[in-house]
């Protein structure tokens, strides 16, 4: 049936105008009586049914128009139906009006890249561009090319619709000038590089996003670059020497043509802010996707994050959507996912791959997403840790490691220092009272201080100690608002963030993961922030006095993945326990411990979790242990092959035996810790829980902080939690509860001497 209203209208509209309908021209006809008409291109077939299609689109050649398409139908088809037929093929793109002068392959083409491909054509004949070279100057070719492909070439003083920019580097600091100049004139601007074994065509600046937020990103995926061209001995100019042919300069060339006659002639891509790179090793395209960053200092307002630091910290009661095996959450691994995906890049992205770590049992679910930024890089030593120290991605299930090392991988660029961060530079004495000192937060002993110099040249960067903080010196300091108090409190902002630019003889503090989680919310990502204190905290408070733990007995969990999980380690001559290190907070904490079976040297591998739930912190401590896997996966006969850079970790693997460690055994006295053995302490709502560990922290005399890491260009709810007490489980021996917690729980009869404790520093 065809609305009558409708089809009066479209008979009295359509008979008016001269318009001359054509199937795409990009498509072929094929009429098949009594099925369709048949619409091929390149990029696949659509069939059109029925009676009006198989007698009216044959006529569509371009040359007639409604009125003469509507008579020769007639008397067959009334032409109110054969115009309401056009107006629907019209609206579903299969047919457009055309200029039946114009070139006929031409308007095939433009016909598959926007809708009015006569209009494409008519614009690029009038379409002007202007080159500008930054470095080593384009090929003449180039304007050649261009003017080939229908663009008048001007000079860049005179009015133009589109400057190219030609690069050998596109974190060339000239291109910052260019991208303010283009913005102050309103002027859309194309980015190339021509040159190398890598062509990088885009993105078109306009209105939104600036090179600025280009380079942002980029930098964070050229570390090496970066590293170099901040040394004091580098050299002007680009790092890589020219590397290219002839013809791969003019296949850049002309790659750029085409994006430039695209953008002319009104394409615009679903990623606005991207470029198309081109491997000709290879012989691979890909796209690289970003996004304006709201706080950009070019484009944007600097101001964004600092403003948001001295907001107080709004909460809102949140339903849990999601009760699985990694946690309680608001948010699938599947829609986290799919939300931020678009962030993985090696050009553009925060998290430059994603990548699951091949040679593990199928039961071992890891993916990897890029290098560990909570890693600085001020020497090759630290530069190449920082490169192999990757984020990883734990679970169950597939979904939910890669949807774990994404998490990750952006919890880790969230966290690092920008520069636009609240900072008020005070001496101790300008903020006593609303400051907590850096040796509270640090929790190094006054004997660690004093024998620094020989423990940090036998030790790792984890166990750095560093200088005593001197009272008199200014440094910078950052609000953090105080879930206890309702206000904010000052910390060192060297604490509070990766990457802060230290100050040689000034290392009073810095900033590691310990607290920092992201969440589907602010209130999810509170709550697994938490969950790493106390897990670390108790962890400490077991390893470092080496206590006999009680053992956790798996066979009560009846879960196939567990039992599973046991067989996939047996066939790697490994066994697999687990203990059960819960401390006063009631929170149940979990060590899993793995050794070889087949030779002296054991490769004693631990991981650990936390939760409400003992079931998922089992699950957690296990899939991290599957983590571990690869760091002893590959050793051979000769004791190398070990895939860490840690000298204590390299010490542990290669001496540690379980003879030597029974801490690491379970307590042959105490009853087995058994699924159910603890109530579970949460809520149905995200809120509720955050409450509950607030009131759990008050209780035990301590004060619960938070710092939102979220950045306004990701988006991801990204937060670190403080706990001004609780205890790393790095070598940190400041007296407190690493001292008389264990004696409070009944583990040991007093509290163990400094000089006592496990030689061995944790160093996962």
């Amino acid at each position: 049936m065809i609305p009558a209203a409708i089809g009066c209208q479209c008979c009295l509209k359509r008979l008016r105008m001269r318009s001359f309908p054509q199937v795409r021209r990009d498509h072929h006809v094929t009429v098949v009586p009594g099925e369709g008409v048949y619409l091929a291109s390149e990029r696949g077939v659509r069939v059109l049914e029925g009676r009006l299609a198989e007698r009216i689109i044959p006529l569509l050649d371009g040359r007639r128009t409604d009125a003469e398409i509507a008579a020769i139908a007639a008397p067959d088809i009334p032409a109110e139906h054969t115009l309401y037929f056009l107006a629907r093929v019209r609206a579903s793109g299969d047919v457009r009006d055309i200029d039946p002068e114009s070139p006929s392959r031409a308007g095939s083409f433009w016909d598959q890249l926007v809708p009015d491909g006569d209009s494409a054509i008519s614009a690029l004949g009038q379409a002007t561009v202007a080159l500008l070279a930054i470095g080593d100057d384009p090929s003449t070719a180039l304007a050649q090319t261009l003017e080939t492909a229908g663009m008048r070439v001007v000079s860049h003083t005179e009015p133009h619709d589109l400057t190219i920019v030609v690069t050998d580097n596109y974190l060339s600091s000239h291109l910052a000038d260019v991208g303010r100049e283009q913005r102050t004139r309103k002027q859309p601007w194309l980015l190339t590089k021509t040159q190398g074994t890598m062509l990088w065509v885009g993105p078109v600046f306009e209105e939104e996003g600036c090179w600025d937020c280009l380079a942002h990103r980029l930098a964070g995926n050229y570390q090496c670059h970066e590293y170099l061209r901040r040394r004091p001995d580098a050299e002007a100019g680009s790092l890589m020497p020219a590397a290219d042919l002839p013809l791969t300069v003019d296949l850049g060339e002309r790659l750029v043509a085409i994006e430039a006659m695209s953008w002319l002639a009104g394409v615009r891509r679903n990623q606005p802010l991207s470029l198309l790179t081109f491997d000709i090793a290879t012989m691979e395209s890909e796209r690289h996707s970003f996004v304006a960053r709201p706080q950009c200092p070019a484009c944007g307002d600097p101001g964004v994050v600092a403003n948001a630091m001295d907001q107080p910290l709004s909460l809102q009661p949140r339903v849990k959507s999601l009760v699985a095996e990694a946690g309680h959450r608001a948010q699938s691994p599947d829609s986290f996912l799919e939300a931020y995906q678009h962030l993985v890049s090696p050009v553009t992205g925060v998290v430059p791959i994603l990548a699951k770590v091949p040679g593990m049992p199928d039961l071992a679910k890891m993916y990897v997403a890029g290098s560990n930024l909570s890693r600085n890089s001020r020497s090759l030593h630290q530069l190449r840790a920082g490169l192999r120290c990757m984020n990883g991605g734990k679970g169950t299930t597939d979904i939910q490691a890669k949807a774990s090392a994404l998490g990750e991988g952006l919890e880790r660029y969230s966290g690092r220092y920008q520069g636009d961060e609240r900072r008020v530079r005070r001496t101790w004495e300008q903020v006593t009272g609303e400051a907590i000192h850096p040796h509270v937060l640090m929790q190094h002993s006054e004997a660690q201080y004093a024998g620094r110099s020989t423990w940090n040249a036998a030790h790792a960067g984890f166990q750095f100690v560093g200088h005593p903080f001197d009272e008199s010196v200014a440094i910078d300091w950052s609000p953090v608002w105080s879930l206890t108090e309702r206000r904010h409190k000052y910390l060192p902002t060297s604490y509070l963030y990766f990457d802060y630019p230290s100050v040689p003889n000034q290392l009073y503090s810095w900033g590691d993961s310990n607290g920092n989680a992201a969440g589907t919310s602010l209130e999810d990502a509170i709550i697994q922030g938490f969950f790493e204190l106390i897990e670390r905290d108790s962890v400490a408070l077991w390893w470092y006095n080496r206590t006999r733990m009680p053992a956790i007995d798996l066979a009560t969990f009846n879960d196939p993945w567990i039992t599973e999980l046991c067989s996939a380690y047996t066939s790697l001559n490994r066994e697999v326990w687990a203990l059960d290190l819960t401390a006063d907070f009631g929170l149940p904490v979990v060590a899993a411990i793995s050794r070889r079976t087949d030779k002296r040297v054991e490769d004693i591998l631990f991981a650990f979790g936390a939760h409400f739930d003992l079931r998922i912190a089992l699950t957690r401590a296990l899939t991290e242990l599957n983590q571990f896997l690869p760091v002893a996966a590959h050793v051979d006969a000769s004791g190398s092959g070990y895939v860490c850079d840690d000298a204590d970790q390299l010490h542990w693997l290669k001496t540690a035996r379980l003879e030597d460690h029974p801490y690491l055994m379970a307590n042959p006295q105490a009853p087995a810790t058994k699924c159910g053995s603890y109530p579970d302490l949460s809520s149905s709502d995200l809120l509720g829980d955050v409450h509950r560990l607030q009131a759990l922290t008050e209780e035990r005399g301590m004060e619960m902080l938070v710092l939102n890491h979220t950045r306004p260009d990701i988006g991801l709810p990204v937060v670190k939690v403080i706990v001004p007490g609780l205890r790393h489980f790095w070598a940190r021996f400041a007296p407190g509860r690493l001292y008389h917690v264990p004696v409070a729980l009944g583990r040991l009869s007093r509290p163990t001497k400094e000089q006592d404790l496990n030689p061995y520093p944790m160093f996962v």
